[in-house]
């Protein structure tokens, strides 16, 4: 799921999750909506579809569902990274709709900016942030929030000295 915060600009702001409890999170940090799957955007929409689509799962079917959510010349940034490195979806949705795909590249040289952002108070992470563990405890960690547990949007990862900036 990806927390869509409204932006200046931005009409309206949705989410999609198929778990109830990160729906309502959306709801929460400012989406106007949420709902568990991509078929909610044609009622909210009345049909006509979003002008952009974040899709940032690791559903092999992200692909699809954001196509089918986004408007006729509509766009799609493409952040997730699906299970099994493999997308699925109709070709002939993405061209009848002539929707403009953007991947994104994550890599670990924009980490030192994200991370001097958030020290620097500029983005906050606070809310979206639902648990921490001690370097000593990371295997659970990482547990928790690759299955989803015990309401896991964000969890972090703190080093034992106490010198994360969050």
């Amino acid at each position: 799921m990806t927390f869509l915060l409204p932006h200046p600009g931005a009409e309206r702001v949705f989410a999609v999750d198929p778990i109830a409890y990160r729906a309502e999170a959306a709801r929460r940090l400012g989406a106007h909506d949420a709902a568990p799957t991509s078929a909610a955007v044609a009622e909210w929409t009345g049909g006509r579809g979003v002008d952009l689509v974040l899709e940032a799962t690791n559903s092999p079917d992200g692909f699809h569902h954001a196509a089918e959510a986004a408007r006729i010349g509509g766009r799609i940034l493409l952040a997730g990274i699906p299970e099994g490195d493999r997308y699925s979806l109709p070709a002939a949705l993405c061209r009848r709709k002539g929707l403009k795909v953007k991947f994104s590249r994550r890599m670990g040289h924009v980490y030192p900016r994200a991370i001097r952002l958030v020290a620097e108070g500029a983005v906050d992470v606070e809310p979206i942030v639902t648990h921490r563990f001690d370097l000593s405890d990371a295997e659970r960690g990482i547990r928790l929030q690759a299955d989803c547990q015990d309401g896991a949007l964000k969890s972090i990862i703190v080093p034992e000295d106490g010198d994360a900036p969050f």
